[in-house]
Parts: C-alpha cells; sequence; structure tokens
C-alpha cells in the first residue's frame, strides 16, 4: 500500500498498536486483545481477508460485532455455502454476497498461473486390509508408507531436474521425518515448516524457496494460506488432505503469478484401499469442479 498507492499506513501486531494511519493492516488476534474503545467507531472500512475463518463465536466475531464501521468487505478463495452456520454467520457479520471472480477470469487475465494437474498412481498396500481405525490406516498408508514416500521423493527428484521448486504438504511431523529421509537421499537441498519454526525462520525459508536456493520444503498446515511465494512451480499433496478448503487452499500457493511463469502444477495420488481410495475420489471431484 505504501509503495503503489503511497497511503499513510500503520499497524497492528503482537504487543505493538499504532491506530494513526489512514490505513491500519493488523493481525486478527492482535487486533483482537485491544480493547473495544480503541477500534470500535474509529474505522469506516474494515476488510477481512480469508473471511472463512469467520464463525458465530471467536476473534473476528468478536472485532466485528463490536465495530460500527458501515462499510465491510470479506474475500476467500473457499467461501462457506450461504446456508450453513459459518455463511450466515459470514452474511450477518459481513453482508451477503456481492461478486465472484472465478479461476478461468482469473487465469485470462494472468493473475492466477494456468493449474496443471498430475495424479500419480499408488501401489496398494496389503498392511491395510487388517486394520479398522482411521488414524492406523493413515499412519500405514500415508504416513510411514514407504514405496509412498519414495514414490514422493522421485516426483521431487523429478521437479528439481526441470529446475522447478515446490512444497510437500503433510499433515504430522512424523511424515515431515518420514519424507526429510526420503528427499534427503535424493540429494535435493530441502527444508521443513511447521509449527514450532519461528516467523524469522520461516520467512528466510520463503526467500530461500522463492529465490531457488532451496528446491523442496515440506510444510505442514503452518503453510497451507496466507505465505506468498510467486515463484513457487508446484504443490504436492503427500497428506491426502480431504476437506474442500485445505485442498484448495494448497493448491493456490502453486498459482501465484511472477513474470515466466505459465503454469502451476498439483501433485496428488491415486490411493488405494479402506477410506484412502474414498478421500481420493473426493479430491478428484474437487479438482475436477
Amino acid at each position: 500500500l505504501k509503495e503503489e498507492f503511497r497511503m499513510n499506513v500503520t499497524t497492528i501486531t503482537a504487543g505493538k498498536a499504532n491506530l494513526e494511519g489512514d490505513v491500519v493492516v493488523g493481525i486478527v488476534n492482535s487486533i483482537n486483545n485491544l480493547k473495544p474503545e480503541q477500534y470500535c467507531s474509529l474505522f469506516d472500512v474494515i476488510i477481512v481477508d480469508e473471511k472463512h475463518h469467520i464463525n458465530l463465536e471467536g476473534m473476528y466475531a468478536n472485532i466485528l460485532t463490536k465495530s460500527i464501521a458501515p462499510v465491510r468487505i470479506g474475500l476467500t478463495a473457499t467461501p462457506d455455502p450461504p446456508d450453513s452456520e459459518k455463511g450466515m454467520a459470514s452474511e450477518g457479520l459481513l453482508g451477503p454476497l456481492i461478486g465472484k471472480f472465478e479461476m478461468k477470469d482469473a487465469i485470462e487475465q494472468k493473475r492466477i498461473a494456468k493449474p496443471t494437474l498430475k495424479l500419480v498412481p499408488v501401489p496398494i498396500n496389503g498392511n491395510i486390509k487388517e486394520l479398522r481405525t482411521w488414524r492406523e490406516i493413515y499412519d500405514v498408508g500415508i504416513v510411514f508408507n514407504r514405496m509412498r514416500n519414495k514414490i514422493i521423493a522421485k516426483q521431487v527428484l523429478e521437479l528439481n531436474n526441470n529446475n522447478k521448486n515446490c512444497i510437500v504438504f503433510v499433515k504430522t511431523i512424523n511424515h515431515i521425518d518420514t519424507l526429510y529421509n526420503a528427499i534427503s537421499q535424493e540429494k535435493i537441498p530441502c527444508k521443513y515448516v511447521a509449527g514450532e519454526v519461528s516467523p524469522k525462520d520461516r520467512e528466510i525459508i520463503r526467500n530461500q524457496l522463492e529465490t531457488k536456493q532451496i528446491m523442496c520444503v515440506i510444510a505442514t498446515a503452518a503453510w497451507r494460506e496466507g505465505v506468498d511465494i510467486p515463484h513457487l512451480d508446484a504443490v504436492i499433496n503427500a497428506a491426502g488432505y480431504l476437506s474442500e478448503k485445505a485442498v484448495l487452499q494448497m493448491a493456490g500457493r502453486a498459482l501465484r503469478s511472477a513474470d515466466g511463469k505459465e503454469n502451476g502444477f498439483i501433485i496428488d495420488f491415486l490411493d488405494s484401499g479402506k477410506y484412502l481410495s474414498e478421500h481420493c475420489v473426493r479430491r478428484l471431484l474437487i479438482y475436477a469442479e
């Protein structure tokens, strides 16, 4: 905002709040920690990014119910259905849907890279047949599945050989460990981002990935949304995410536009076995839509 429009911008971050700017950019939990009288009548306009986090309770609801800002705008790539509880909460706190910017429009205007989906088959893991619980099946079929992890490492190697960087998304720390070992065996520079990695270190890793000093980062949900790496070539869904929001937010990391970048690659896996095959089909439906 400062560079493009020469606006007077201040920020609200942990332990420091400057509310004197014509535009104030703030982290939601830091704004929520302020006294309501500090912001309730201060703003004419409130813009909420990632508005799918809004529900009937919590920080967003607390801020939006206390503010009397007459103009409210929300943005998200994954809106909730209008008849759902979260959808109704969003409409009540921000207002109704006023416009859509479809992916095909964004591609035509070169706002995003064209998504290119690659589906990789995974051999059947016979050890799953005797298992009953989802936790056991996920561990054996995804996290500690040596063949699947080796296939993922080979996908990273193929990208690396074509000078393409990537983020490999996982759910658990154990999966970070197993994949890190598999990818390291391919002699590929790799780092990881999870909850315990400090914001400072995350920014260093982000810059290294953006400039291709490193070619692969294994990441949990800590990087599924909010992180901006325009020159990221690909994302690999190693986690087998099921929810539509998780799948689309993950894919969106590779679709940022950048000079010389035409395609954003999304790599997913045709898993088989109890639960895993069902989840795979549901992801395919999300991609197709």
